[in-house]
């Protein structure tokens, strides 16, 4: 049975990089945290407790970080888009959607960030 709601998480995956438009964000590496929500058909791991039959989301996670870690974007769109193309070479990911959260970048709030869903073409 295949559903298109089958969804693999990981919720506050830290890594830093630089990101930004000024140059005093340029100068140095700055903390980012995403959340990434996986689309996968997950029932015949349900079915076997086979790892091979899922998304190895500890494999996610280093494949992320490292790609967020060589990253140099201005914009918070563009590391977005490296993550969701990242997450979507993953065998049986159909589509992901990637929150990225940039803490301290705007006085007052928290963080800022971006939300992108994309589907494998």
């Amino acid at each position: 049975m295949s559903t298109a709601a089958d969804t693999v998480f990981i919720h506050g995956l830290r890594a830093s990089c630089v990101l930004g438009m000024h140059p005093a964000e340029r100068r140095r590496r700055r903390p980012v945290t995403i959340d990434l929500a996986l689309q996968a058909d997950l029932s015949a791991a349900g079915a076997t407790d086979d790892l091979t039959r899922t998304v190895d989301y500890s494999e996610v996670r280093r494949q992320v970080a490292a790609a967020v870690r060589a990253s140099r974007c201005r914009l918070v769109e563009r590391l977005a888009q490296i993550v969701a193309d990242t997450c979507l070479a993953f065998p049986g990911v159909a589509g992901v959607a990637v929150t990225l959260h940039k803490p301290g970048a705007v006085r007052g709030a928290r963080s800022v960030g971006v939300r992108i869903e994309r589907r494998r073409t």
